[in-house]
């Protein structure tokens, strides 16, 4: 059972949101913006596996089953900060007025997502280290 070949590159829709968080806050073109590399991000991590990856790593060490168990909670939470913050964007869309709010909390989501990458790259790398190698 292969764990995963290599530690996923740092994530194309996390970096544009991240551009994104600090241009222009408020404006209708900063509202598209953040709407689309919100849905970028949202399909990022409906591509990724956590539970899968959770039972693979269980498999191979039995030891780093609440460590995998912490991320795949931690990848749920985040999937859902970011459908509630896609959702508060659609509702505020055009407002300067709650721009700076909606700012700092995608700042937020982003310090999740990125801790998220590296806590997952992390892991995975342990229980790269600890799968047996073919003979």
């Amino acid at each position: 059972m292969t764990i995963r070949s290599a530690p996923r590159p740092p994530s194309p829709a996390i970096a544009r949101l991240a551009q994104c968080s600090s241009r222009d806050v408020g404006s209708p073109a900063w509202w598209a913006r953040l709407a689309r590399h919100l849905d970028e991000l949202a399909e990022e991590l409906a591509e990724l596996d956590s539970e899968g990856l959770a039972g693979r790593i269980r498999a191979v060490a039995p030891d780093l089953g609440p460590s995998a168990d912490e991320v795949a909670s931690l990848d749920r939470d985040l999937r859902d900060g970011v459908a509630r913050m896609r959702t508060e964007v659609a509702d505020n869309a055009g407002s300067v007025e709650p721009g700076f709010r909606v700012a700092h909390a995608v700042d937020r989501l982003l310090e999740a997502a990125r801790s998220l990458h590296e806590m997952s790259d992390t892991l995975v790398q342990t229980a790269q280290a600890r799968e047996p190698r073919p003979a």
